[in-house]
């Protein structure tokens, strides 16, 4: 599911007992480069289940501003979507820095 809030865009797969957020890199796409976040998404959920939120990162607006738009955000999947799940995990992850060292082999995962 794609959508927009509040001039952020945002992509959700449903999962169950957590959310992952992926905060894509400064005015990157919310697929990636070589589609890494689309990519990471796909394999958290097939993985873990997890509910998997990417969320746009665009560089015009004030950093604490995004930041406040993001949570918001957060809080609004959570509150409509994910409301029923026990546990609420948020994991960050930044310009998909893990993602790209598991595909080059730099680390195991």
């Amino acid at each position: 599911m794609d959508s927009e809030y509040l001039g952020l865009q945002s992509s959700f797969t449903n999962g169950v007992k957590a959310l992952v957020v992926i905060k894509v890199g400064a005015d990157g796409s919310l697929n990636g480069y070589h589609n890494k976040y689309s990519l990471m998404a796909e394999q958290i959920n097939a993985t873990l289940g997890y509910a998997v939120l990417v969320i746009s990162n665009p560089s015009k607006l004030d950093i604490q501003h995004n930041f406040d738009l993001t949570m918001q955000l957060v809080q609004k999947v959570y509150t409509e979507i994910l409301e029923s799940y026990r546990r609420f995990f948020i994991w960050v992850f930044l310009v998909g820095l893990l993602w790209q060292l598991c595909l080059d082999g730099s680390i195991h995962c």
